[in-house]
């Protein structure tokens, strides 16, 4: 799983003040460094994320003693903003998605649908195979939901149908094709997204639930 915000980019407002314009670029540079290392890991999955765009404009009067503006100050105070601007942008999961290919007679192509469409697949294209009774089924899967695939999908066609897939380093693996927004709220307890965070944080010894808004919100 992966979070979806929108594409990658920092910007920030210059000064006017050429020593103010000094000192903010300093601070402009820290800011980058937040981003580049927090931003693959983020609070909800500790995972990487997807499509992030962070607009930061500048309004700051920075203290003249350079040691009371320095990193330490500067880097946790950005990597909270910026902690908290992703908690509140409805952010969304993604799923990895496999393609996947099926060989089979034609009587056992609704064993397949049955399997797929519990799984959360979805069938794009269905052709027989030239001067043969074979028929080939393309289907997306969700990689969740490939590790029982092959023994449900035999299990459901009596053994006649034969998933197909691609040699990856001695390995035969399905195709990863793309990834997919895993409809619903992550924020929402009923949802299948707050399952999939729950799990994963779980699986990665991570408290459980999503951190609350309010441990990067400074009150004035």
């Amino acid at each position: 799983m992966e979070l979806l915000n929108t594409n990658q980019q920092l910007k920030r407002e210059a000064c006017q003040d050429h020593v103010a314009l000094s000192r903010a670029h300093w601070q402009h540079q820290k800011i980058i460094i937040v981003h580049a290392n927090s931003s693959p890991a983020d609070k909800v999955l500790r995972t990487s994320v997807k499509s992030l765009c962070m607009h930061f404009t500048l309004h700051v009067t920075l203290h003249a003693d350079a040691i009371h503006r320095g990193s330490g100050q500067i880097i946790p105070t950005a990597r909270r903003c910026l902690y908290a601007c992703m908690l509140t942008a409805q952010p969304h999961l993604m799923e990895p998605i496999y393609l996947v290919e099926i060989q089979c007679p034609e009587q056992v192509v609704g064993g397949i649908y049955g399997v797929l469409n519990r799984k959360g697949g979805h069938v794009f294209e269905e052709s027989q195979m030239a001067g043969t009774p074979m028929f080939v089924v393309q289907a997306y899967l969700p990689v969740n939901e490939t590790f029982s695939f092959t023994a449900d999908l035999r299990s459901n066609t009596g053994g006649q149908a034969f998933p197909q897939c691609r040699n990856t380093g001695g390995q035969a693996l399905p195709q990863f094709d793309h990834w997919q927004i895993l409809p619903g709220d992550p924020f929402d307890s009923a949802s299948r997204p707050s399952q999939a965070v729950s799990e994963t944080r779980k699986w990665k010894g991570l408290k459980e639930g999503i951190p609350m808004l309010d441990n990067f919100l400074d009150k004035l």
